[in-house]
């Protein structure tokens, strides 16, 4: 299908930062509707020298729900989960949950610090809209 970073967009162009840091290394991972499609690739890249990728195969990746409590939060005001401030076409859904997971996006750094230290939410990436990232797991 392509790379992840062209295949969705931020669904105000306010979010660019903080979905660039949130996608991270998985922004420029290649998505592909099946595993043996990877195999395909990486031999034709093996033969003909091309750098490695990293693809993403909609039948094989794992992924794990979103947490729907997530998108009740009250506090702080505006925050929302990253994946829904994106748009994208339904197909690439659960590839964007594997890069996003139940990331959250705030306003300011102090928000986003707040929410992802002082919170009682388990070990999930909070990014402000400067695109600093905050996570308990470091």
């Amino acid at each position: 299908y392509g790379r992840l970073i062209d295949l969705c967009e931020p669904t105000h162009k306010r979010f660019q930062m903080a979905i660039t840091k949130v996608l991270g290394r998985n922004m420029d991972s290649i998505v592909v509707e099946r595993e043996t499609t990877v195999q395909s690739c990486l031999r034709y890249m093996k033969e003909h020298r091309y750098e490695p990728e990293t693809f993403l195969p909609l039948d094989y990746i794992k992924v794990t729900p979103v947490n729907e409590q997530l998108r009740e939060l009250q506090e702080p005001k505006n925050v929302k989960l990253v994946l829904d401030v994106i748009k994208y076409d339904k197909q690439y859904y659960k590839a964007l949950l594997y890069a996003c997971g139940n990331a959250l996006v705030c306003d300011s750094d102090d928000e986003a610090r707040k929410l992802a230290y002082e919170s009682g939410h388990q070990k999930n990436k909070v990014v402000s809209l400067t695109g600093t990232l905050f996570s308990k797991s470091g």
